[in-house]
């Protein structure tokens, strides 16, 4: 019996190709900052490339030092090597320049938004939190609790207490949202829960 170890993966091994943690190849990164150089909007990079709009804020300055780093060097170095008209011709592709002006038409008419970022937690609102939504209206009389929470994707609320029922678990409560704000789901509760006259 030989002494080598066994690796099921040996064979895939032998022909991979380095990757860095960023999706994003460095032609790619090159030509989306050539693309905020020349003035597009970083939502519309940020859906075009489908990278968060912080990676977004650190690509447009790359080579400077922020959060006690510096990203992007090895962009900075080359577009100060080319210079702005010879990396522009070289790096924002048409493919490039399709995907920006897609993602920006869509973000003017509402077809789509950039994807929320994973690793920024969003500012918490003092609205989280649990709420009891009294009546507004002279033919009402029940009172709801509901409970506004922050997830990943936006605000969202859960209807844990009904004059029906009372007191409902959290894992049975139904949930409605994302929402953008917290308020945006306070009202969105209140106007479904507790119409006005």
């Amino acid at each position: 019996m030989s002494n080598e170890f066994i690796n099921p993966f040996s064979d895939a091994l032998k022909n991979q190709v380095e990757t860095t943690t960023n999706h994003m190849s460095f032609e790619d990164q090159c030509g989306y900052y050539g693309a905020l150089k020349c003035g597009v909007k970083n939502n519309a990079v940020a859906l075009a490339a489908n990278i968060a709009q912080p990676t977004v804020s650190y690509l447009r300055a790359a080579g400077e030092r922020r959060g006690g780093q510096i990203h992007y060097a090895r962009v900075a170095r080359e577009y100060a090597g080319l210079g702005h008209n010879a990396f522009i011709h070289k790096y924002v592709t048409p493919l490039i320049r399709e995907r920006c002006l897609n993602a920006r038409h869509d973000i003017i008419h509402g077809l789509a938004k950039p994807r929320a970022s994973t690793f920024v937690k969003p500012r918490k609102s003092g609205l989280v939190g649990r709420h009891i939504l009294r009546p507004r209206s002279s033919y009402e009389s029940e009172t709801w609790t509901i409970e506004i929470n922050q997830r990943p994707e936006g605000y969202v609320y859960l209807i844990v207490g009904s004059p029906m029922s009372g007191e409902i678990r959290r894992e049975h409560a139904q949930v409605f949202g994302p929402f953008d704000q917290a308020r945006d789901a306070l009202r969105d509760a209140k106007d479904k829960l507790t119409p006005e006259d």
